[in-house]
């Protein structure tokens, strides 16, 4: 999904505008996923928390159940909050 935004973006002519515009949905998805993340964190069996659902795996939007999880979610909350920074001065 992301792929094909970015390929539209980069066909329209105004692409730092369209840019400004679609980042702030980009942060929201990134601090949902995140979010997730934090949930996949706890200490929860497969019942209590399944990692396929439907048949679908989950670690194929990024949920993971690692054994200690506090390295990977802090890697994802420092980009993600470099990234938002960004946005915001970008503005000023």
């Amino acid at each position: 999904m992301l792929l094909i935004a970015a390929c539209l973006i980069w066909m329209v002519p105004k692409k730092r505008q369209l840019c400004l515009r679609c980042s702030p949905v980009v942060v929201v998805y990134a601090i949902c996923l995140i979010t997730l993340q934090y949930v996949y964190g706890f200490n929860l069996n497969d019942d209590e928390l399944p990692t396929v659902v439907n048949g679908y795996p989950l670690k194929e939007i990024g949920l993971v159940k690692y054994s200690y999880p506090v390295g990977p979610l802090a890697v994802q909350v420092c980009f993600v909050d470099s990234c938002e920074n960004r946005w915001r001065y970008s503005f000023s």
